[in-house]
């Protein structure tokens, strides 16, 4: 139970970052351009791997977890290819820009539906 736990605590990190790497890159329109497709991905995949889980997991319950061991193989080829961040161009005596109230109650209605 503590593994499948870690494991979750693991999927949120990877999710966490690949927004976060996606907010880092890219701004406006081309931001939106790569979040949407993101998370339906991401929707998708969830449930193919459940599916493709569920056959694996008839010949032995530990071979739906080889699939994990794609994500390294994947790792180099994606910390060559990804360009690096550049730096802000913030300094210490720019105008600061006013934050925007939180959406609340969009939000709510998008917890609501989910």
């Amino acid at each position: 139970m503590i593994s499948r736990a870690l494991l979750g605590v693991a999927e949120a990190s990877i999710m966490t970052s690949c927004t976060t790497l996606i907010g880092d890159h890219y701004k406006g329109h081309v931001r939106d351009r790569y979040l949407a497709p993101q998370t339906v991905r991401a929707t998708v995949s969830a449930t193919a791997f459940f599916i493709l889980g569920g056959a694996l997991g008839s010949s032995d319950w530990r071979t739906p977890f080889w699939l994990y061991a794609v994500g390294l193989l994947l790792a180099p080829a994606m910390a060559a290819c990804l360009p690096g961040r550049k730096p802000s161009t913030i300094t210490e005596n720019a105008p600061t820009v006013e934050a925007l109230p939180f959406p609340l109650r969009r939000l709510a209605g998008i917890c609501v539906v989910s």
